[in-house]
């Protein structure tokens, strides 16, 4: 079963931190772009997992848009975006009311990702252990990475970041202009290959970043380990 954990907010000027749905064990979330409204996932008692959609400013409680469903994103046109476990883990999209339902995909997901800022593709990690970018509203699939890997977008889509797993480095690729992907090999990036010969692309030394406004400024973890050598002793 999936950790669950509660959603809160913090004021970084004040540093006081709030319960944004009071009450409620969440296992994933995605914020609405204009910070409006939360779709996210919770597990019941028999570990089956429902999507939830709520208002941030709570003047109505959350309602269920669908069941047996996780890794919620916010998609185009008033759709949300989800992995189906009752349909071989396909991946669907779903009206924000509960309807027009569609598959996105037939075959199954191991792991669905992010939706691109303009709403036109998810990323989605398959069985056969490659990454990619699947059209929402039809298309052919495009390769992001020949093995796994962890791809974002920058909030303004002018930037697709690409995490090596257990590497520690982040592949930052431009995007060109009224595209929504960069432009990346057929099959997709090899990132055992290590360096990466691609137009404009660079690498930065830090993996699980979160990107800020612009590939100079990003959030990352730093984690520092402290021991203590002791001696005891044995008589």
């Amino acid at each position: 079963m999936a950790a669950s954990a509660e959603l809160r907010s913090l004021a970084l000027a004040s540093g006081k931190s709030d319960s944004v749905l009071s009450g409620v064990s969440i296992t994933d979330y995605e914020m609405s772009r204009d910070e409006k409204e939360v779709a996210f996932t919770t597990t019941d008692s028999r570990g089956a997992s429902q999507i939830w959609l709520a208002p941030l400013d709570r003047r109505t409680p959350p309602r269920e848009i669908a069941r047996d469903g996780d890794h919620v994103s916010f998609g185009p046109d008033g759709e949300l975006v989800f992995r189906s476990l009752a349909e071989n883990n396909a991946l669907v999209r779903i009206k924000k009311d509960g309807t027009g339902r569609e598959r996105i995909t037939t075959a199954s997901v191991l792991d669905k990702f992010g939706v691109s800022p303009d709403g036109e593709w998810v990323i989605a990690f398959l069985p056969g252990g490659a990454t990619i970018a699947v059209p929402i509203h039809g298309g052919a699939a495009r390769g992001i990475c020949v093995a796994r890997c962890f791809p974002t977008w920058s909030s303004d889509g002018r930037f697709l970041y690409v995490e090596y797993p257990g590497a520690g480095k982040t592949l930052t690729i431009p995007v060109p202009a009224a595209k929504s992907l960069s432009d990346l090999p057929v099959a997709g990036i090899d990132t055992a290959a290590g360096v990466v010969a691609l137009p404009g692309a660079w690498m930065i030394e830090r993996g699980s970043i979160s990107p800020g406004p612009d590939p100079s400024t990003y959030v990352f973890t730093k984690t520092d380990l402290q021991r203590n050598l002791f001696r005891i002793p044995l008589h």
